[in-house]
């Protein structure tokens, strides 16, 4: 797992944001989501520790989970979690499904995409 989110060379960064990794239905992940003009990059930081204690942690604990290069991506839709509509939903060229719950309006990650010409 890298340690930290960098853009890579000629790329450049179109959305960053704090939203939660779904798991699974009782298994939710803080973190940041960057979309590049190439990827798709999911950052862990650990939960609940703030403050100097939370930045020691962030180091040892946090880092990038996903880095997903965008012709990986087959679709994304407006999905749901529980009553939670502002849900971004992936498929991804192998079948895996990923499921994130953005802090912002689905329309501005859809916008985005389409920005990164997905």
């Amino acid at each position: 797992m890298a340690t930290k989110f960098e853009l890579q060379q000629d790329e450049n960064l179109l959305r960053e944001e704090m939203v939660s990794y779904i798991k699974s239905k009782l298994h939710v992940q803080f973190g940041q989501m960057y979309l590049t003009t190439k990827r798709l990059v999911w950052s862990k930081n650990p939960n609940i520790f703030f403050g100097l204690i939370g930045m020691l942690f962030q180091a040892l604990r946090g880092g990038v989970v996903f880095d997903i290069p965008l012709n990986d991506i087959a679709s994304y839709e407006n999905a749901q979690y529980g009553l939670n509509k502002k849900v971004l939903g992936i498929k991804l060229r192998d079948g895996t499904d990923l499921k994130f719950a953005l802090s912002s309006k689905y329309e501005e990650w859809e916008q985005a995409f389409k920005s990164a010409g997905k």
